[in-house]
């Protein structure tokens, strides 16, 4: 690892930008609580660091061959029959160097073999598989012990899988949220140096579909990624160094300053890049008793959080267990390697799966697990991503504690759904004894106003009659004082 650190860039944070963003305000993230350092190193770099390793300390036991690739794999069993051999067919093509020396390419195409033994025949052939014309060369290699690390489109894979012998099956994954992307180096201009370090991560999000992730590197430069849908009319319609200045000033003015202007028509020339599909292999990681898969063969996912190269080297260091532990019995080794493996394997693609999505698979449950994390932190375990980040947990322990965590939190919020149907009850029947009361208490005094109305009823009858009587008794006093009056005249 001393070789890999002298070439990769040290990262000890993040500047973020969030849609709508100043230029000038970025969100600032560093790494103070994790027990590890974070490295970031380009692929050729890594290739070249693995190959000037194999050089110097194992170059009698290890033979690279460049410009070549397994193009099918297939087993017999050796001339007493008691052994299980593989065998590679190689292709190389004409022009492409041969077995490494002291000197030559080291950015080529590695591909390997491991304790080669038995016979290897060479022929030359005038077909090929791929698109190119040129004749390439065919050989087959024979091995009692072989391992495949020959990535997601592995022959090795192929040939498992074809099998009816074994358990061994891919599980693929239909690829939801398709993206697409385009490089661009970024050299930051001195007078910026203080606002932008070279030891951190920048991502800049758009509510426009085209994001920016930028990684720093030991030379100094940082490698920008543009991520977009693909068919993106904005990106097919750039045709000149001006479109892209465009689009930078548009999208990403914080970084127009470190575009070089030979690298804005680059750019525009470049065609789009693809990302690779989720994918697993499972139940077991081996073939027969000679062939094990590590790396992107048995587990593909997009390059987000790192897990890809960082997995595979753990693929290695449990297939060294493996070895130990049956002391060094290749034949006990490859299963021990599935037992170990197979589960974290499976899991890693499915946690990783998970996040590659909107926000009810992937926002929503990390703002989920962030939060119930602080509220509960010994009953609820951190969101995914920051799980993923704990070395002490393996990506097998990590799922099935999510697992967990999600079980406890259906339940907790169905315990919570049914003590809020209980409030909503008694509310409900408190309402409905308050509405029952009310009903009495107008039914009471609906009975007392038809009992004032009888009785105000009742007096009106009682006047009216009083009355009657006055008036009759009236006429009458003035009906005899008329007759009175009457004889005193006469």
């Amino acid at each position: 690892m001393d070789r890999i650190d002298t070439a990769s860039s040290l990262v000890l944070g993040r500047l973020d930008w969030q849609p709508n963003s100043r230029p000038d305000s970025p969100k600032p993230t560093y790494y103070t609580t994790r027990t590890y350092k974070t490295r970031c190193i380009q692929r050729d770099r890594l290739a070249s660091c693995l190959l000037q390793e194999l050089r110097e300390k194992y170059s009698d036991a290890v033979s690279v061959t460049f410009g070549a690739r397994c193009v099918q794999a297939d087993w017999r069993h050796s001339g007493s029959g008691s052994q299980e051999v593989c065998r590679l067919t190689f292709q190389q093509q004409h022009g492409s160097s041969g077995s490494t020396g002291s000197t030559g390419s080291t950015t080529s195409t590695i591909s390997a073999t491991a304790s080669s033994s038995s016979s290897s025949s060479s022929s030359s052939s005038s077909s090929s598989s791929s698109s190119s014309s040129e004749p390439v060369t065919e050989w087959v290699e024979e091995s009692s012990f072989v391992i495949g690390a020959d990535g997601a489109g592995s022959s090795l894979r192929s040939a498992i899988e074809a099998s009816s012998s074994t358990p061994f099956c891919v599980k693929r994954f239909p690829d939801k949220n398709t993206i697409v992307y385009r490089t661009i180096p970024l050299f930051w201009p001195k007078e910026l140096a203080a606002s932008r370090p070279g030891d951190v991560n920048y991502s800049a999000r758009t509510k426009s579909g085209i994001n920016l992730d930028c990684l720093p590197t030991k030379e100094g430069p940082f490698i920008g990624v543009m991520l977009y849908k693909p068919g993106d009319k904005r990106i097919a319609a750039l045709k000149t160094a001006e479109d892209v200045r465009a689009l930078f000033q548009e999208h990403f003015p914080a970084f127009l300053p470190a575009v070089r202007e030979v690298d804005l028509q680059r750019f525009a020339d470049k065609p789009d890049c693809s990302l690779p599909t989720f994918s697993y292999a499972g139940p077991v990681l081996h073939y027969g008793h000679t062939a094990v898969l590590v790396g992107d063969a048995i587990h593909t996912v997009k390059p987000y959080f790192g897990q890809g190269v960082n997995s595979a080297f753990e693929d290695v260091a449990v297939l060294e267990k493996a070895l130990d532990e049956t002391e060094d019995d290749a034949v006990a080794a490859v299963h021990r390697y599935s037992q170990l493996r197979a589960k974290d394997a499976e899991a890693l693609v499915v946690l990783s799966h998970s996040l590659d999505g909107g926000f009810a698979t992937f926002v929503g449950p990390l703002i989920l697990d962030s939060l119930l994390h602080k509220l509960a932190p010994k009953i609820i375990s951190p969101n995914i991503i920051a799980s993923l980040q704990n070395e002490a947990w393996s990506f097998a322990q990590i799922r099935a504690r999510k697992r967990w965590d999600r079980a406890l939190q259906v339940g907790l919020l169905a315990a919570g759904a049914a003590l809020l149907l209980r409030v909503l009850a008694a509310l409900l029947g408190l309402a409905s004894k308050l509405l029952s009361r009310v009903g009495l208490l107008a039914a009471g005094a609906a009975l007392v106003l038809r009992v004032v109305a009888a009785l105000l009823g009742l007096a009106s009858k009682l006047l009216g009659r009083q009355l009657l009587r006055r008036r009759q008794v009236l006429a009458a006093l003035l009906g005899l004082a008329g007759k009175l009056l009457g004889r005193v005249g006469a």
